[in-house]
């Protein structure tokens, strides 16, 4: 270690913190000033409230479940607002909306969570290619969908009940599976998750859920895995104390 480095006080190395904590207090005043400008073109902001607050739990339960699992809050959603009363279209689309703010959140969150802590991890090494091929082919099977007029088969609530079965299913069966698990992705991995990401866009488009569930079960059954094993842990830990010592 050099010997400069003695000399430096303990306190600047929390001023990175310090200077984080001050941004992310700035983005969140952003966003409540954002909505209560939004909120101010109501007349009657509190009775609105009071009708439709009820949403904001399951907005928040939607996300929270989506983010943790990687299966979309439309496995919340649809059978909420199908239980409402809204038609295939409502609910669809209302999903989607709902979907668009609480996916991006999560994006944002393990983006920066890989960026932090898991950047020069072996185990992670394969996230970014993965993620950006699946969402590649994701978005053009979605795109495929409404250009070619690809619509689904059966009703919503038909499509939507067999797919949860299917689904359902496949958890079961991934959990039960003695695959070995692995950290690795190899070539036959990225094919897979483009046909996946394609025809899963697909059926994301007839249900708004479809890709993301998918994804994990594929991964589930494959055995990939991201957390740390202990080897990994030592080794990366390793790893920051020599960074550390040679700065």
């Amino acid at each position: 270690m050099s010997p400069l480095n003695t000399l430096v006080p303990s306190n600047t190395q929390s001023a990175p913190r310090l200077t984080r904590h001050y941004r992310n207090l700035s983005l969140i005043l952003l966003l409540c000033g954002t909505w209560l400008f939004w909120a101010s073109h109501f007349h009657s902001l509190f009775d609105l409230i009071q009708e439709y607050g009820r949403f904001i739990f399951l907005g928040i339960t939607g996300a929270v479940f989506a983010n943790a699992t990687g299966a979309g809050g439309g496995v919340i959603f649809i059978p909420v607002f199908s239980s409402l009363n809204f038609s295939d279209s409502q609910s669809i689309a209302t999903s989607f909306m709902l979907q668009c703010f609480g996916m991006t959140a999560g994006a944002i969150s393990w983006s920066l969570h890989y960026q932090k802590r898991h950047r020069e991890d072996v185990a992670w090494s394969g996230f970014v290619k993965a993620a950006l091929l699946a969402a590649f082919f994701s978005v053009l099977g979605f795109w495929s969908s409404q250009l070619l007029q690809l619509n689904s088969p059966s009703s919503l609530h038909t499509s939507f009940s067999i797919f949860s079965i299917i689904l359902g299913i496949a958890i079961i069966l991934s959990s039960k599976s003695s695959t070995q698990i692995t950290r690795a992705i190899i070539p036959i991995d990225f094919l897979s998750l483009a046909l996946i990401g394609y025809f899963g866009g697909i059926i994301t488009a007839w249900l708004s859920v479809g890709v993301g569930e998918l994804v994990v079960i594929y991964l589930m059954l494959r055995g990939l895995c991201a957390e740390e094993s202990p080897d990994d842990l030592q080794i990366n830990h390793q790893i920051r104390v020599e960074a550390h010592l040679v700065a």
